[in-house]
């Protein structure tokens, strides 16, 4: 494979990783509504939300890291003509 192919890829899952980790953190009225209330016992809106926008991060940082790696195996991949 060359190495402009897997900086592609590499740029690829960069940006996929990106996207993943802002739709986590990115909020509708309603919900920032419900995370800001104040329930007895627990808010488990809160809760649920920071498990979810664990998760994504998670996956998001995976995919950042495989990016990362297929663009320096690009950079360091002879280039073919």
């Amino acid at each position: 494979m060359s190495g402009k192919v897997l900086t592609v890829i590499g740029l690829s899952f960069d940006l996929l990783g990106a996207f993943v980790i802002g739709w986590g953190v990115i909020l509708t009225k309603d919900e920032a509504e419900k995370l800001a209330g104040t329930y007895y016992g627990k808010n488990t809106f809160l809760e649920r939300s920071l498990l979810g926008q664990r998760n994504k991060t998670l996956v998001g940082l995976v995919l950042l890291v495989l990016g990362a790696g297929f663009q320096i195996a690009g950079a360091l991949s002879p280039q073919t003509t």
